[in-house]
């Protein structure tokens, strides 16, 4: 069962993502770091399997594709409310009241670094999330529901002539 858990990364990481971008000033620049860090060293330290490996849930491998469509839309959605100059008041509220964060002192504490640190990884993740996933979906041209889902992903990368 744990060969299954490397297809949730992305989504892990879009959520620690988020996460750090609540945590305020200088959290985003941060997580940018220790994640380009953690790619580029896996890149180079990690061996690509060499063997196939056979899966007898291919439901578990389809679900973390599933599940990427709106983890991906909540990070894109919400870190263009922080790039956001005007945003409806129920949205404001909505973060004040079910998770006490005050979102309008949360953009104020961002700095040039942390922004653009923001859209690098938001790009990365969105990027690794959309475009394999929504590549192995598009395929299913049967299955009408894979294709919506895989066009859905694709359309985060402008990927929409596959």
């Amino acid at each position: 069962m744990l060969k299954y858990i490397k297809h949730y990364f992305s989504i892990f990481l879009a959520l620690l993502s988020i996460f750090s971008i609540l945590q305020g000033s200088y959290y985003p620049t941060i997580f940018f770091v220790l994640f380009s860090t953690v790619i580029v060293a896996g890149d180079s330290l990690i061996r690509p399997d060499k063997k196939l490996q056979s899966f007898s849930y291919p439901f578990f491998l389809d679900l973390s594709i599933y599940i990427a469509l709106p983890v991906l839309f909540i990070l894109i959605f919400f870190v263009v409310s922080i790039f956001s100059n005007n945003l409806p008041l129920w949205y404001i509220s909505g973060f004040r009241d079910f998770l006490d964060i005050e979102l309008t002192e949360l953009q104020r504490s961002f700095n040039v670094l942390d922004k653009i640190s923001m859209i690098f990884t938001t790009f990365l993740i969105g990027g690794s999330m959309s475009i394999a996933g929504g590549h192995e979906l598009a395929h299913r041209k049967k299955n009408k529901f894979d294709l919506f889902v895989g066009n859905c992903l694709l359309a985060f990368s402008f990927d929409c002539n596959f």
